[in-house]
Protein backbone atom coordinates (compact mmCIF):
# COMPACT_ATOMS: atom_id res chain seq x y z
CA UNK A 1 0.00 0.00 0.00
CA UNK A 2 2.30 2.02 1.02
CA UNK A 3 4.21 1.51 -2.82
CA UNK A 4 0.87 2.69 -4.29
CA UNK A 5 0.37 5.59 -2.08
CA UNK A 6 3.94 7.09 -3.27
CA UNK A 7 2.96 6.14 -7.49
CA UNK A 8 -0.55 7.94 -6.36
CA UNK A 9 1.26 11.14 -5.01
CA UNK A 10 3.69 10.78 -7.97
CA UNK A 11 1.03 10.92 -10.28
CA UNK A 12 -0.50 13.81 -8.74
CA UNK A 13 3.10 15.83 -9.12
CA UNK A 14 2.70 14.91 -13.03
CA UNK A 15 -0.46 16.07 -12.97
CA UNK A 16 0.68 19.27 -11.67
CA UNK A 17 3.65 19.90 -13.55
CA UNK A 18 2.02 18.88 -16.81
CA UNK A 19 0.11 22.67 -16.18
CA UNK A 20 -1.19 22.27 -20.02
CA UNK A 21 -2.16 18.52 -20.31
CA UNK A 22 -3.82 17.35 -23.73
CA UNK A 23 -7.19 15.64 -23.49
CA UNK A 24 -5.44 12.22 -23.72
CA UNK A 25 -2.54 12.76 -21.05
CA UNK A 26 -5.43 14.12 -18.73
CA UNK A 27 -7.28 10.95 -19.26
CA UNK A 28 -4.22 8.56 -19.25
CA UNK A 29 -3.70 10.23 -15.74
CA UNK A 30 -7.29 10.03 -14.25
CA UNK A 31 -7.12 6.35 -15.54
CA UNK A 32 -3.95 5.89 -13.47
CA UNK A 33 -5.53 7.84 -10.50
CA UNK A 34 -8.68 5.83 -10.64
CA UNK A 35 -6.66 2.51 -10.99
CA UNK A 36 -4.52 2.82 -7.72
CA UNK A 37 -7.23 4.51 -5.95
CA UNK A 38 -9.38 1.43 -6.38
CA UNK A 39 -6.40 -0.76 -5.55
CA UNK A 40 -5.99 0.92 -2.23
CA UNK A 41 -9.37 0.83 -1.34
CA UNK A 42 -9.63 -2.78 -1.74
CA UNK A 43 -10.86 -4.63 0.92
CA UNK A 44 -12.35 -1.66 2.64
CA UNK A 45 -15.91 -2.01 3.66
CA UNK A 46 -17.65 1.06 3.13
CA UNK A 47 -20.79 0.35 5.39
CA UNK A 48 -18.82 -0.21 8.55
CA UNK A 49 -17.54 3.08 8.26
CA UNK A 50 -18.79 5.94 10.77
CA UNK A 51 -19.10 9.30 9.35
CA UNK A 52 -15.48 10.39 10.28
CA UNK A 53 -13.77 7.29 8.05
CA UNK A 54 -16.36 7.72 5.43
CA UNK A 55 -15.36 11.47 4.86
CA UNK A 56 -11.46 10.26 5.29
CA UNK A 57 -12.41 8.01 2.88
CA UNK A 58 -14.50 9.62 0.12
CA UNK A 59 -11.81 12.13 -1.30
CA UNK A 60 -10.04 9.09 -2.95
CA UNK A 61 -12.97 6.85 -3.36
CA UNK A 62 -14.55 9.58 -5.93
CA UNK A 63 -11.07 8.72 -8.03
CA UNK A 64 -11.73 4.82 -8.60
CA UNK A 65 -14.32 4.03 -10.67
CA UNK A 66 -15.21 0.80 -8.46
CA UNK A 67 -14.41 2.62 -5.39
CA UNK A 68 -17.09 5.46 -6.24
CA UNK A 69 -19.68 3.30 -6.62
CA UNK A 70 -19.11 1.23 -3.18
CA UNK A 71 -19.61 4.88 -1.74
CA UNK A 72 -22.38 6.06 -3.45
CA UNK A 73 -23.90 2.66 -2.27
CA UNK A 74 -23.00 2.87 1.58
CA UNK A 75 -24.04 6.50 1.35
CA UNK A 76 -27.29 6.23 -0.06
CA UNK A 77 -28.34 3.50 2.32
CA UNK A 78 -27.39 6.40 5.58
CA UNK A 79 -27.93 9.71 4.01
CA UNK A 80 -31.83 9.34 4.93
CA UNK A 81 -30.58 9.14 8.61
CA UNK A 82 -31.88 12.42 10.44
CA UNK A 83 -27.86 12.76 12.33
CA UNK A 84 -25.13 14.48 11.61
CA UNK A 85 -23.66 10.62 9.94
CA UNK A 86 -26.52 11.05 8.04
CA UNK A 87 -25.76 14.80 6.73
CA UNK A 88 -22.21 13.46 6.12
CA UNK A 89 -23.54 10.67 3.91
CA UNK A 90 -25.71 13.13 1.99
CA UNK A 91 -22.63 15.06 1.56
CA UNK A 92 -20.81 12.60 0.35
CA UNK A 93 -23.62 12.09 -2.58
CA UNK A 94 -23.97 15.90 -3.44
CA UNK A 95 -19.73 15.54 -3.60
CA UNK A 96 -20.12 12.88 -6.55
CA UNK A 97 -22.90 14.13 -8.01
CA UNK A 98 -20.49 17.58 -8.25
CA UNK A 99 -17.44 15.22 -9.62
CA UNK A 100 -19.49 13.69 -12.19
CA UNK A 101 -21.92 17.08 -13.11
CA UNK A 102 -25.11 14.63 -12.56
CA UNK A 103 -28.29 15.01 -10.40
CA UNK A 104 -26.46 17.91 -8.79
CA UNK A 105 -30.03 19.41 -7.95
CA UNK A 106 -31.50 16.84 -6.46
CA UNK A 107 -28.36 16.26 -4.61
CA UNK A 108 -28.38 19.59 -3.33
CA UNK A 109 -32.05 19.29 -2.48
CA UNK A 110 -31.07 16.38 -0.37
CA UNK A 111 -28.53 18.08 1.67
CA UNK A 112 -30.21 21.26 2.24
CA UNK A 113 -33.60 19.59 3.20
CA UNK A 114 -31.83 17.45 6.03
CA UNK A 115 -32.75 17.27 9.17
CA UNK A 116 -28.74 17.46 10.96
CA UNK A 117 -28.08 20.21 8.59
CA UNK A 118 -27.64 23.19 11.33
CA UNK A 119 -26.03 20.02 13.84
CA UNK A 120 -23.52 19.39 10.79
CA UNK A 121 -22.47 23.12 10.22
CA UNK A 122 -22.10 23.84 14.19
CA UNK A 123 -19.69 20.89 14.24
CA UNK A 124 -16.01 21.05 14.36
CA UNK A 125 -16.36 19.64 10.91
CA UNK A 126 -18.19 23.19 9.80
CA UNK A 127 -15.61 24.31 7.81
CA UNK A 128 -14.99 21.13 5.70
CA UNK A 129 -18.91 20.96 5.47
CA UNK A 130 -18.73 24.59 4.03
CA UNK A 131 -15.66 23.92 1.75
CA UNK A 132 -17.78 21.17 0.12
CA UNK A 133 -21.05 22.82 -0.43
CA UNK A 134 -18.73 25.91 -1.63
CA UNK A 135 -17.91 23.72 -4.60
CA UNK A 136 -20.53 21.68 -5.56
CA UNK A 137 -23.90 24.38 -4.91
CA UNK A 138 -21.75 26.92 -6.69
CA UNK A 139 -22.34 24.89 -9.99
CA UNK A 140 -26.20 24.32 -8.84
CA UNK A 141 -28.31 26.79 -10.79
CA UNK A 142 -30.22 29.62 -9.28
CA UNK A 143 -33.50 28.74 -9.79
CA UNK A 144 -32.87 24.98 -8.25
CA UNK A 145 -31.33 26.35 -5.10
CA UNK A 146 -33.89 29.35 -4.70
CA UNK A 147 -36.17 26.81 -2.64
CA UNK A 148 -33.56 26.53 -0.25
CA UNK A 149 -32.72 30.34 0.70
CA UNK A 150 -33.46 30.09 4.37
CA UNK A 151 -31.63 27.18 4.90
CA UNK A 152 -28.86 28.74 2.97
CA UNK A 153 -29.63 31.78 5.17
CA UNK A 154 -29.63 29.58 8.44
CA UNK A 155 -26.29 28.26 7.30
CA UNK A 156 -25.17 31.48 8.65
CA UNK A 157 -25.49 31.04 12.14
CA UNK A 158 -22.33 29.42 12.66
CA UNK A 159 -21.17 32.71 12.99
CA UNK A 160 -23.19 34.01 15.38
CA UNK A 161 -20.80 32.27 18.12
CA UNK A 162 -17.40 31.38 17.94
CA UNK A 163 -16.60 29.68 14.57
CA UNK A 164 -13.93 27.77 13.55
CA UNK A 165 -10.74 29.18 11.60
CA UNK A 166 -11.76 26.66 8.90
CA UNK A 167 -15.33 28.18 8.96
CA UNK A 168 -13.78 31.68 8.27
CA UNK A 169 -11.30 30.95 6.16
CA UNK A 170 -14.16 29.19 3.05
CA UNK A 171 -16.85 31.87 4.36
CA UNK A 172 -15.76 34.19 1.21
CA UNK A 173 -17.45 30.72 -1.06
CA UNK A 174 -20.64 30.59 1.15
CA UNK A 175 -21.06 33.93 0.63
CA UNK A 176 -20.66 33.57 -3.16
CA UNK A 177 -23.74 30.72 -2.71
CA UNK A 178 -25.69 33.19 -0.61
CA UNK A 179 -25.57 35.70 -3.13
CA UNK A 180 -27.42 33.43 -5.85
CA UNK A 181 -30.46 33.33 -3.61
CA UNK A 182 -30.74 36.11 -0.59
CA UNK A 183 -31.34 39.41 -0.92
CA UNK A 184 -28.77 42.18 -0.85
CA UNK A 185 -29.72 43.23 2.84
CA UNK A 186 -29.29 39.49 3.82
CA UNK A 187 -25.99 39.52 2.14
CA UNK A 188 -24.76 42.28 3.81
CA UNK A 189 -25.97 41.32 7.06
CA UNK A 190 -24.18 37.85 6.62
CA UNK A 191 -20.90 40.17 5.80
CA UNK A 192 -21.15 42.01 8.60
CA UNK A 193 -21.55 39.25 10.99
CA UNK A 194 -18.58 37.17 9.53
CA UNK A 195 -15.87 40.08 9.72
CA UNK A 196 -17.45 40.92 13.28
CA UNK A 197 -16.53 37.20 13.87
CA UNK A 198 -12.64 37.39 12.83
Amino acid sequence: KQRRMKHMMEMGAKYKANRNPTPEVERQIEQELGQLADELLAGVDFDALDAEGLSAAGSLAMQGPKSRELLRAACLKRADSPTVDGFVAAEQLLSLAFREQRDLAAAADRVLSHPALLDAYRSEDAGANLLALNFALGQVPREDLQKHSQAILAIGSIYDAEPTLDALQFSSGYLKVAQKVLSEDQCEALRAKIVAAI
